[in-house]
């Protein structure tokens, strides 16, 4: 079975039948996206703020639980050579997220000085299962910070499509939307979202610098890849430190085979290689 298993199927089977079960995160991030070039998310502290109180660990359970969804702070996926572990957004910072500091969310939202901003959060109605859910949570999440949110569904892909990649033009302070890579490599997930000219690029983020320094690492890893996954380490950790997205997670595919089943092997893009089972 290779399609989408319930979540109580997948647990059950991790108890009954360990050794005929098999997981892994897909080379996805679910994110919050946002508008850096309006309000009130043109100020870091307000991104850091959200960052901070959302509870992704609820944001876990509406997408289906820990069997579906691997909590994250970060850009790229847990499965690419360049990732290291970092969450500076938890109430005890450090390489992976515990719990939601309100606290610290309020004292930042207090010190940019945003109470009552407008924030319309956007979401395809027809997206993965949870992302409505999620968004709908978001809303909630930033009237607790002080915010004027509310929810704006788009029920057509195109609309959906033409708006969420130019949020300058259309009014859009936040979304919900997730990235998908099609090669398990760095370089398939920050150039294309954050180089100031790429298409995809739908936060506004632009730093020249930024854009030297990703194609160093691009140089780096035709030559030196250990000093490229470094190279790309560090520049997820500057994204993540800007605050350039809500990271939430990565979803997480379960499959579930016949005893009589071998050389089960998945492929961290294009998941499980029929080509290489052997049946008894």
């Amino acid at each position: 079975m290779a399609g989408i298993l319930p979540s109580d199927a997948v647990a059950e089977l991790s108890t009954s039948h360990p050794g005929q079960l098999a997981q892994a995160a897909l080379p996805i991030t679910i994110y919050m996206g946002i508008n850096l070039d309006a309000a009130p998310f043109d100020d870091a502290r307000v991104r850091r703020a959200v960052n901070f109180a959302v509870d992704r660990a609820h944001v876990q359970e509406l997408f289906g639980g820990e069997e579906r969804l691997r909590v994250t702070c970060q850009i790229l996926p847990p499965n690419f050579p360049a990732y290291e572990p970092f969450c500076p957004y938890t109430k005890d910072p450090g390489s992976a997220w515990s719990r939601p500091d309100m606290g610290r969310a309020l004292e930042l939202i207090r010190a940019a000085d945003v109470a009552g901003a407008k924030v319309d959060v956007w979401v395809y109605k027809f997206q993965a299962p949870g992302f409505f859910e999620i968004a709908r949570y978001f809303v909630r999440l930033l009237d607790r910070l002080g915010l004027d949110a509310k929810l704006h569904v788009v029920r057509d892909e195109q609309v959906w499509l033409d708006s969420v990649y130019r949020p300058d033009q259309n009014g859009i302070e936040m979304f919900m939307i997730a990235w998908y890579t099609d090669y398990p490599e760095p370089g398939g997930f920050i150039p294309p979202l954050f180089a100031c000219d790429a298409p995809a690029n739908n936060g506004g983020f632009c730093h020249p610098a930024f854009d030297d320094a990703t194609a160093e690492a691009g140089r780096l890893a035709l030559t030196d890849p250990a000093e490229a996954n470094a190279a790309w380490a560090a520049l997820d950790r500057r994204l993540v430190k800007e605050a350039v997205w809500v990271p939430l997670g990565n979803p997480i595919k379960a499959y579930a085979f016949s005893a009589r089943v071998g050389d089960v092997q998945i492929h961290p893009v294009f998941e499980l290689l029929l080509s290489r089972l052997w049946v008894q």
